[in-house]
């Protein structure tokens, strides 16, 4: 078993036979390659080790095949001026195996699809369906309703806790929790630490792109044709400390019936007020404990309802 495995390694000399086999490189090339390879490996890995070498990261352990090619800066057979890439070897690989083979151009990503949206419910859905993980969920009062709705669906406990990664943190310590995640898009997984790690979350989500084939946006619109479409929004606005106290007083002791024509059906007053309509919409005034601002949240069906809820709040709060 193990000679089996071992014959299956992807070694240099394996890749520049395929890179030769599918004419990237010439029958020159690939002798040029497998003379230098070794020597190559050598000298890159001793760079790598004195953090002289911006093409492989300092300290790496091993030196991969597809980065000793790419160092020899060989042009690709019948594309003059264009080299052979470590992206180019790796495509050329992923073929060969008849993979799908994507990179991310992180100038073109949509940052607010990815951190305002993707960490919390699209995480969710991957643990649950492709890791097989269960447990509660928590949610933070400004974090969007989409997590409620996949906790439901999947019959999994909800927790909704004031903002700040430290109240899910504690039920995260006393609690059997699968997921915790907040506005910002911190999250917290089941078998890690305590605490937010943006570093797994890009992992979990690189792999949940690897395992389904499908991209970041069109993963986020199944869900969303599922459970339904929301958007979401967060202004801040100035407000003086006798106002904001003011306000304070006038929303404890008699919070609105109706905002913009819309009857409250529930509120949340644990973090801020937070009102919730009919259909599941909600409005967050969260006044700053430490700073002269008043931050306004909504969630609604479209950009248009969020837009009319939020003016609705700035009147309310008169800023």
């Amino acid at each position: 078993m193990e000679n089996q495995q071992e014959s299956k390694k992807l070694d240099l000399e394996s890749i520049a036979h395929l890179l030769r086999h599918q004419g990237l490189v010439t029958q020159e090339q690939l002798k040029d390659i497998l003379a230098k390879g070794k020597t190559q490996e050598t000298r890159l890995f001793t760079l790598s080790q004195a953090g002289a070498s911006r093409r492989v990261h300092p300290g790496a352990e091993t030196i991969s095949p597809a980065e000793v090619i790419a160092s020899l800066n060989l042009e690709i057979f019948g594309k003059p001026g264009k080299l052979l890439t470590e992206d180019a070897i790796t495509e050329a690989v992923a073929g060969a195996v008849q993979m799908p083979y994507l990179k991310i151009d992180p100038l073109k990503l949509n940052l607010d699809v990815v951190t305002a949206h993707i960490p919390r419910p699209f995480a969710l859905r991957h643990l649950i369906e492709h890791k097989k993980l269960s447990g509660s969920v928590v949610k933070t009062v400004s974090t969007t309703r989409m997590v409620d709705l996949l906790a439901r669906k999947y019959d999994l406990p909800l927790f909704e806790t004031p903002i700040g990664f430290k109240h899910i943190c504690e039920l995260m310590l006393t609690e059997d929790i699968l997921m915790g995640g907040e506005e910002s898009g911190g999250l917290g997984v089941k078998g890690h630490i305590p605490e937010r790690d943006g570093i797994l979350l890009g992992l979990l989500l690189l792999e949940a792109v690897a395992v389904s084939g499908k991209g970041l946006r069109r993963l986020l619109d199944e869900t969303m044709d599922e459970i339904g479409h929301f958007s979401y929004r967060r202004i801040d606005r100035r407000i003086e400390a006798a106002a904001k106290e003011q306000l304070i007083a006038r929303l404890n002791a008699g919070p609105p019936a109706e905002i913009d024509g819309r009857r409250v059906t529930a509120t949340n007053f644990s973090d801020g007020f937070k009102f919730i309509f009919e259909n599941g919409d909600w409005l967050l005034i969260r006044p700053s404990g430490t700073e002269p601002v008043l931050r306004l949240y909504s969630e609604a069906g479209t950009p248009e309802q969020v837009d009319r809820l939020l003016r609705a709040a700035e009147v309310l709060a008169a800023v």
